[in-house]
């Protein structure tokens, strides 16, 4: 799983967390929290842009990168949550003598009982079934899991994005990440209006910003029709299935060929 995939699987863009710290602030963690998951129980739906960047460097002058432009759209249905997010962007790579660069659009939908991708790369189309996995869509208590297992969370100084008012929260690996290691910390933002996690930056030992996720130009409970949470492969495109696999669905570029 690369950087961006390993940290979008693991906040989110659409989750409310909780969190553990010592560190002394005028709201206690506990309040923060709750605010945060009062906030995120309100929110009906949502539309954004999204913005991925990627720039990591590697030893000997490699490097990865990729910039992504998007769209994220959220609904709230009952107890499900209906996910759709449109991506298209540019990557490269270079790893010694070899140097690639190549563009990729994909789609990705949950329609709150199962998540579906249709990815293009390289004039390859994919289309890939999967179960739904709760932690990409707001499931508070595996997202809690999640961060608590492998990973030191602690409440840093407020800020704003995209003009709104967020909570900040620093999150760092409880094993001692090696020096070659991309990710030694990370931040997320969360709206403290929606309870929203609205942006997501990844630094390297030298604190370099490495990766960044933001969702600009939110509009908020505003109404969505039902059919853009609905995904079906093209005329044909064979169905990749794996729901009898227990695989989660990440939110990457499709595989490549």
């Amino acid at each position: 799983m690369n950087v961006r995939s390993r940290f979008i699987a693991l906040l989110g863009v659409i989750v409310v967390a909780s969190f553990v710290s010592t560190t002394a602030f005028a709201e206690s963690i506990e309040e923060v929290e709750k605010k945060l998951a009062d906030a995120h129980s309100k929110l009906r739906s949502y539309t954004a842009r999204l913005k991925d960047v990627e720039d990591i460097p590697l030893a000997a002058g490699d490097y990865m990168k990729s910039d992504t432009d998007g769209t994220v759209e959220w609904m709230r249905k009952g107890d499900m949550i209906l996910y759709r997010m449109e991506i298209k962007g540019t990557s490269a790579q270079k790893f010694g003598a070899s140097e690639s660069k190549a563009e990729q659009t994909s789609t990705f939908v949950s329609d709150g009982e199962m998540f579906y991708t249709l990815g293009e790369q390289l004039g390859l189309k994919r289309f890939i079934k999967q179960n739904r996995d709760s932690s990409l869509t707001g499931d508070f208590h595996t997202m809690l899991e999640m961060v608590r297992k492998d990973n030191d969370v602690k409440l840093v100084a407020d800020d704003k994005v995209d003009g709104a008012e967020c909570f900040v929260v620093e999150i760092t690996p409880k094993a001692r990440p090696a020096d070659a290691d991309p990710i030694h910390k990370t931040l997320a933002w969360f709206r403290k209006d929606i309870g929203l996690s609205v942006k997501v930056a990844s630094y390297n030992k030298n604190q370099k910003e490495i990766y960044s996720h933001t969702l600009l130009g939110m509009k908020v409970d505003v109404p969505i029709d039902a059919g853009r949470f609905v995904l079906k492969a093209p005329d044909g495109v064979e169905v990749t299935d794996l729901t009898s696999l227990d695989e989660k669905p990440t939110m990457t570029s499709p595989p490549k060929p």
